[in-house]
């Protein structure tokens, strides 16, 4: 099979979750998310594959779980990287394009692997910083701005990167990561921050201590706040995709190029104790949007079950490649043979980190009416009826040993799964280790 498209754009918004935009009914104006659901598909049951930008990224991008290949944080040359697929698969048809001010997603942890043009701001893979810099991460927030790189800065990067590759009259993947939604959270307005910086710092603060497991009573007008600022973020995200649009309808490539919009996970508004985005594996952190968008796409909206595992399948189908054989999803556009699947979610983490640490592994299994929380550690696990508990508030695990058993089979099997694939994964780093030494 050829290609179905030229290009392919993949969006991702750094912790949006799929209940803050219009499209997914919150009362907010997002006309450019619309204007994308026009023409293609959208997903109404989208989850992550974790909670977190370092754990739900390996699964994107490698359709494989988090745990898998030893672990997430740095892509690991055991995982199906898609940049390097695609390079290997299309050789010089293909330029790829990587655009992101996000540390866990910058050359030293890997992401930088395959892309022909990589932009993460950072000056080195060893994310050193000069003293200016530094300066100005620590002062920005006070200043009524964000430790990274606003949308406008990072458009202006993939749309230079874009039209390089037309100039070569090359098809491109080009991939842009958005910051703009991740605390901390911050006004439209530079001046309304100055204003507000007090507010904003205390607000910023707040969230930086519950993410290290402080517990803080918040008062309800307060969440009320840090919501607004959230779709603050939202409304500038969807002026960013707005300004893209222009953009490719101006070179003439909007009808050649699909693009896809989905995010790494959500966060939290207090419905399990929390902001932010803690470790867990509560839908209001793993229900996600995701958006396949043409001009020659019909609308529709789609209700199966789909995950994160299916993002670089369905990116490897619009150029007519066969799959990598170590992806785990499926494409996403044959919508007519699409089915439920069951979704695996799980994270290994204390806090928001790379570093991954095995007695804190929680996995939750999901089909359409049940979700299963497991703790491995503990052994101990929660159960949720989603058709009548969706915000998972009343454990029934008790109730219902039998769902648990069925539920805890798919576990136990992805569990030996995961330790399969770190088996071949050690063995082949040993293998590269001995003969690097000359021993084999």
């Amino acid at each position: 099979m050829g290609k179905l498209f030229e290009n392919v754009l993949l969006i991702t918004i750094d912790s949006l979750r799929a209940d803050r935009i219009s499209i997914y009914g919150h009362k907010i104006d997002t006309p450019n998310f619309e204007e994308l659901t026009k023409h293609g598909y959208i997903f109404l049951n989208a989850s992550a594959n974790s909670p977190g930008t370092p754990s739900s990224f390996p699964s994107i991008l490698t359709s494989t779980y988090p745990m898998m290949y030893g672990g997430y944080g740095r892509i690991t040359n055991s995982r199906p990287y898609l940049p390097i697929y695609l390079k290997k698969s299309l050789d010089s048809e293909i330029i790829t394009i990587g655009v992101n001010s996000n540390a866990f997603l910058s050359r030293h942890f890997g992401y930088s692997m395959g892309f022909d043009m990589f932009f993460d701001g950072l000056q080195n893979s060893k994310i050193k910083m000069s003293i200016s810099n530094l300066l100005m991460v620590k002062l920005r927030p006070a200043l009524g701005y964000a430790p990274y790189l606003d949308w406008k800065k990072l458009n202006v990067r993939l749309k230079y990167s874009i039209l390089k590759a037309l100039s070569k009259e090359k098809s491109f993947f080009a991939w842009i990561h958005y910051m703009d939604v991740h605390i901390p959270y911050l006004y439209s307005s530079k001046l309304k921050n100055i204003l507000n910086k007090r507010k904003l710092r205390m607000i910023n603060n707040i969230i930086i201590r519950m993410s290290r497991g402080e517990s803080i009573n918040i008062p309800e007008n307060l969440i009320d706040e840090i919501k607004f600022l959230y779709d603050e973020g939202v409304i500038r995200i969807d002026s960013a995709i707005g300004d893209i649009l222009d953009f490719l309808e101006k070179y003439d490539i909007l009808d050649d190029t699909v693009i896809i919009v989905t995010s790494d996970h959500g966060d939290e508004f207090m419905e399990h104790g929390g902001l932010g985005h803690m470790p867990k594996l509560y839908e209001e952190l793993l229900h996600i949007p995701l958006i396949i968008s043409n001009q020659n796409l019909p609308k529709k909206k789609i209700d199966t079950l789909v995950d994160q595992l299916d993002i670089a399948p369905t990116i490897a189908d619009v150029f007519g490649l066969p799959f990598h054989s170590k992806w785990l999803g499926r494409s996403l556009l044959s919508i007519h043979s699409l089915k439920d699947k069951v979704i695996i979610s799980e994270v290994a983490n204390s806090t928001i980190s790379a570093k991954v640490d095995k007695s804190l592994w929680k996995i939750a299994v999901r089909n359409r009416k049940w979700k299963l929380h497991f703790y491995v550690s503990s052994s101990t696990s929660e159960l949720y009826d989603l058709t009548v508990d969706p915000y998972e508030l009343q454990d029934i695990s008790n109730e219902q040993p039998e769902i648990v058993q069925k539920l805890m089979k798919i576990i136990g099997d992805h569990i030996k799964n995961v330790h399969w694939s770190n088996f071949e994964y050690r063995l082949t780093r040993t293998i590269k280790n001995l003969k690097l030494k000359g021993k084999i």
